[in-house]
């Protein structure tokens, strides 16, 4: 599992205590045994958001059109909350089957997500640390 993968989650559990199924994007390579994949989770929900393809700062989204790139609905990538998960239970987790890659994002467009990650003032130093500094990524 690297940097772009989708992960479609059977039981993702969110930071309220609801569980769900859900799409995540990975968006680090860690090292397996000293940092934890951080995600990004999505909703093809229109409701409020901007229909602005790229990154939509103010919202803390990114929008990827259907279609365009493994999605076959308009949906928005949430940075306003990211999620760490554990090397190790990830992986487990898979192992189990209640995880699976269900494809990639384009490289393109995997790099243009996090360039917009960088440009907000509500991502923590520390994940900014885990996707890499500008140009590392």
């Amino acid at each position: 599992m690297k940097k772009g993968d989708i992960l479609y989650h059977e039981q993702f559990k969110f930071s309220n205590g609801g569980i769900s199924d859900k799409l995540l994007v990975i968006l680090n390579t860690p090292q397996p045994t000293n940092d934890p994949y951080l995600i990004i989770t999505t909703t093809s929900q229109s409701i409020n958001k901007s229909q602005i393809p790229g990154c939509n700062l103010k919202e803390s989204l990114f929008f990827i059109k259907a279609n365009h790139d493994f999605f076959n609905k308009d949906t928005w990538l949430q940075f306003y909350q990211l999620y760490e998960l554990d090397f190790k239970k990830l992986l487990k987790t898979k192992f189990d089957g209640l995880v699976k890659i269900s494809g990639s994002l384009k490289e393109q467009t995997i790099n243009e997500v996090i360039n917009c990650i960088r440009k907000s003032d509500d991502v923590s130093e520390y994940y900014l640390k885990l996707i890499g500094k500008r140009g590392q990524s």
